[in-house]
């Protein structure tokens, strides 16, 4: 499940739908993605979204299934584009050109640039890595990609063939990417948020979101599971990152993998960078959460609103939202999150070939003789 708000609308996209609640008319509209026009090859069952950017001016909305489908819709929800991609896509994020950039799961970026009227994406760059998140820097000279491989890739935009930097220091996957004006923010499977002087491939800081969990033995519990599965790990996982940036100051917020806790930071840049944990927000059940103007999260069975008052998040009386989140609660009967089988298979197995080889070397020999 995604969640997204801009101005006045609220936007939840979840398996192949997209929900909208409109603030100011307090209207709710639901309706499936819609399916592709043209198919000329067979393509997965799989309609469930997977990566979903809305446009700088709120004007646009582009949503990727996994069966390798890109729909982009304007605020009234009329198709602008319904198209295949060539691969399936990881995620999706638009330039302050409103051009879309496409980032798939063979590590390779693919650009629509719509103000050229062009009918094909061009292809822009590539890793040899799954990308797993891709953003633009704010002043839009820079295009910013992490993949699989711990490595995340600063390149000009739009000439990305000249490579600025790289910012590594990650110890696995990288699945997030958010920029706060120089500054970059990025999260990891290795369950750190490390901040970058990106243009130079510096890093700033660093935070281990799992010194913050309020539910310590969640930690252990998951390593076990990924022992059966050859996986050697010691810390859970970044799924969600989400900043909101004022004039002087930036709030972030953080999920990780297993737990129903959002963590809020203040971040603020002067002469230093300083990164200050505010407080862990837990509610069971939870499935997805946004930050902007408010903190807002959705749990299997409620909707929750807070403020940030003096650095504190509280909550506010959510009365106007019962009456959509009723009719929403139907999505969520049959919904089972597949978030933990996602981000497991992103770990890298360890396999001990050698004794293998020498049980069939024992099996060669014996024959022979």
């Amino acid at each position: 499940m995604l969640l997204h708000k801009n101005e006045q609308n609220l936007y939840i996209f979840i398996r192949d739908w997209l929900v909208n609640y409109n603030y100011t008319t307090s209207t709710y509209t639901e309706f499936q993605i819609h399916p592709p026009i043209d198919v000329s090859e067979k393509l997965s069952e799989d309609r469930s979204i997977a990566a979903v950017s809305v446009s700088k001016d709120n004007q646009l909305i582009a949503v990727a299934l996994c069966n390798k489908q890109l729909v982009m819709y304007d605020r009234q929800f009329n198709i602008l584009l319904n198209t295949i991609c060539k691969r399936a896509v990881s995620a999706l994020t638009f330039t302050h050109e409103n051009n879309l950039l496409i980032a798939d799961k063979t590590g390779d970026v693919f650009v629509y640039e719509f103000d050229k009227h062009k009918k094909e994406p061009d292809l822009l760059l590539g890793h040899l890595s799954m990308l797993l998140d891709i953003a633009i820097s704010d002043c839009g000279k820079y295009v910013i990609t992490c993949d699989r491989d711990e490595k995340i890739r600063v390149s000009s935009y739009p000439n990305a063939y000249n490579i600025v930097s790289f910012c590594l220091g990650h110890e696995e996957f990288v699945t997030n990417l958010k920029v706060y004006g120089n500054i970059l923010i990025s999260g990891s499977g290795d369950g750190t948020i490390r901040f970058w002087d990106f243009v130079n491939g510096k890093q700033l800081n660093v935070v281990n979101t799992n010194d913050y969990l309020t539910d310590k033995g969640i930690i252990p519990m998951f390593c076990d599971e990924m022992i059966v599965e050859n996986v050697d790990v010691n810390a859970l996982p970044i799924i969600d990152m989400q900043i909101y940036q004022s004039k002087d100051f930036a709030y972030l917020g953080v999920s990780v993998l297993g737990s129903n806790s959002v963590q809020i930071y203040r971040v603020t840049v002067s002469n230093v960078l300083n990164v200050q944990f505010l407080d862990v927000i837990t509610v069971p059940s939870l499935l997805a959460f946004h930050l902007s103007e408010q903190l807002l999260i959705v749990s299997e069975d409620s909707f929750h609103i807070y403020n940030i008052v003096n650095n504190k998040p509280v909550k506010v009386n959510a009365n106007d939202t019962i009456v959509w989140f009723d009719n929403f609660k139907h999505f969520l009967k049959d919904y089972v999150s597949q978030c933990k089988s996602l981000f497991s298979s992103l770990y890298k197995r360890k396999y001990d070939n050698v004794q293998e080889y020498l049980e069939k070397k024992k099996i060669r020999i014996e024959n022979k003789s």
